[in-house]
Formats: structure tokens, sequence, C-alpha cells
């Protein structure tokens, strides 16, 4: 009977195995790496239309004509989203790392290239937020704004007018890169990497790629099937930071306006507008996925050897960016020590005082046993 038992174990434990793997090959032949089964399926929603039916806004309220002028070979443009009432933010980020690019003075490296940024902002609500808006243009000349709707589900379009922008006034840029105001970048150091590969006519988006994710079909973030009706969405990079080569903007900007509006924009510029553009996307931040976990905040500034320990993270406050842009100027303080090696001396006190408790619990047992 144990015998029987073995057998019975052994062959359910086979069937197992075998019914894992031949899903996992199923998945990985008809999803990653290759998308086409998905595309094919859904040709319809993936074929864009002969006319535009998405126009992208070009009616500027701000031009920023100024922002590119004599533009380089070697620029790279930063778009970077914000709200009219986030002023703050915006001279704080122009004091610290984002006004260092501008200027071309990085703490210890000699740039390679030449960084343009804009500020891109949707109308304002009142006509004093406008003017407020070209106040703050007349002292900074860092600003483009358009007349859409400055609101979440336009998030998709606020970045598509940004890349239109471009094509009209930063002709000649290499890269563009799309970037959150919560977030910070090793500029130097990712553009390092970003060098390593050779553009090629159809383009290449870098960033943190996420593979084989799924719609949400209900819930607060649902997606409908009439919105998207495939099963995944194509591999797309992660919206806080991502880099585009200049060749593949006027792609991604021409498929945009021929397809229906989708109001993901990670997933809708970087995903499904590059995969119909055929612009490759490329996992350059695959450790990106911290979000504002580490407490050290010289974890951007490079180690002895010049390895970085990030290139880059979100969902930081205005506050700990200066904090990690100090840092990258002037190296840790006593207080950045503490403040990272306090974690570490917190884990080895819990687990020292829980062995203890229970080397406590363990002589006391000991005791009532030999008592007895």
């Amino acid at each position: 009977m144990v015998v029987a038992a073995a057998i019975t174990l052994t062959i359910f434990l086979f069937l197992v195995y075998t019914s894992s793997q031949y899903a996992s090959f199923v998945d990985k032949a008809f999803h990653l790496g290759h998308d086409d089964v998905e595309i094919e399926f859904h040709h319809a929603y993936f074929t864009p239309t002969k006319d535009v039916i998405t126009p992208i806004d070009e009616n500027y309220k701000i031009d920023g004509d100024k922002i590119c002028a004599d533009v380089k070979p070697n620029s790279v443009v930063l778009l970077v989203p914000s709200l009219i009432q986030d002023v703050e933010i915006r001279t704080r980020l122009r004091k610290s790392w984002l006004g260092s690019l501008a200027t071309g003075d990085w703490p210890g490296v000699k740039l390679e290239y030449e960084f343009r940024v804009a500020f891109i902002f949707g109308k304002g609500e009142t006509i004093a937020d406008d003017q407020f808006l070209d106040t703050e243009n007349s002292v900074y000349g860092d600003i483009v704004q358009g007349s859409f709707v400055d609101s979440y589900f336009n998030l998709t379009r606020k970045t598509l007018f940004g890349l239109k922008w471009v094509t009209k006034f930063c002709k000649g840029a290499k890269y563009v890169m799309k970037i959150d105001v919560d977030t910070f970048v090793n500029v130097p150091k990712l553009f390092e990497k970003v060098s390593y590969f050779d553009d090629s006519v159809d383009g290449k988006i870098f960033g943190r790629l996420w593979e084989k994710t799924t719609p949400h079909r209900s819930g607060k973030w649902v997606i409908g099937y009439k919105e998207y009706p495939a099963k995944y969405y194509p591999p797309y990079c992660d919206g806080p930071i991502y880099v585009i080569s200049a060749s593949a903007v006027p792609k991604l900007v021409y498929t945009s306006e021929h397809m229906p509006y989708f109001h993901l924009e990670d997933v809708f510029v970087t995903g499904i507008a590059a995969r119909i553009s055929n612009v490759n996307r490329i996992d350059l931040l695959p450790n990106v996925e911290f979000r504002n976990e580490p407490e050290w905040v010289c974890s951007f500034k490079t180690d002895a050897d010049e390895r970085p320990v990030h290139l880059a993270d979100s969902e930081f406050s205005m506050d700990q960016i200066e904090q990690i842009w100090r840092c990258m100027k002037e190296g840790p303080t006593m207080s950045n020590y503490y403040t990272y090696y306090r974690g570490y001396f917190g884990q080895y006190l819990f687990v020292t005082g829980l062995m203890l408790v229970v080397l406590s619990v363990m002589y006391v047992c000991v005791i009532s046993h030999t008592k007895k």
C-alpha cells in the first residue's frame, strides 16, 4: 500500500511539473518576445487609421521657442510635466539638479550632452493662472503651455503635446527624456548606458521595462475591452523616467494621432504607440522599482569604484531630492550615515532580542523539566 501511494504521488508530481512546464512554454512562446501573436489577434485595434482621429494640440499659449534655440546635435531635451500651482517645486528643481543640467554643471563630471529643460503645462483653470505662468516664464524662459485641459485623464495628451513640440522647435536634438517632478536621475551615468546602444532608423526608448502586464478590467483603474481589447499590454517603460531617441519621436507622434485616445500615458506612448511604430524598448533601469524605500539619500552618488547604487528613482519629496543633490555635490554627512545605519542597528537589536527571548524560554523549559 505504501508503494502504491508513493507511485501515485510520483505520478501526481510529474503531471504538475509537466503541466507547469507546458504553461510556461506556451506563455513564453505566445507572449514574452512574441507579442506579435497578441497584435495579430487584435489586428484592427493595432492598425492606425488613415485619417487623424486624435489630433495633438498645437495651440500654444506659451510656445517656448527660445528653449531649443541653437540646439546642438548632442542635445537632450527634458520634458517635465508640471501643474501651475507647483511653482515652489519648479523653483527648487531649478536651484538643484535640473538647473545644473541646464547650465552644464554636474558635480565632478564633464557632461557629454547639452541639456534643455522644458516644463509642460495645459491651460490654467482661470485667466489668473495663465497670467501667473506667463510671468514665471518671463523670468525663467523654460515653459511650454498648450490649450488642453490639464487633468490626470489628459496625461497622455500632455506628454504627446510635449513630444510634438520637440518635433517643431527642437529639430536636431539627439534624445528626449521625460521625467516626473518627484524623480531624481543620475544623468551622466544613465546616458553612459544609453550611449552603449547605436541609434537606428526605428529609434529606441530606454527605461524600466514592464512586461506581461494586464489591463484592470474592474475597479478604480478600469480599462474596458472596447478601450483596449488585448489580454496583455505590449512591453512598456515606467512613466516617471524614460529616454526616447530623437528618431523615434516623429513616429510616436504620427501613430498617436492615428489611434484612439488612451489615458495611461506610459502604456500608450512607450508601449502601444511604440509597438505599432516598431520602436524598440530597452530595459535600462532594472532597479528603479525601489520607489523611495531606501533611507540612504546618497545612494545616487558613485562609490569608490565609480559604480552608482541608483541610476533613477521616483516618488521623492522635494526635501529628499535636495538632500540627494546635496550629497551628490558634497558627499555624505554624519547625519546621512546615522540615518542609513540606524536601520541596520534596529534590525540587529530586534534579532538579538528575539534570540534572547527564545533562549530564555528554552532555559525555563529545561529548568522545569530538570525539577520534575
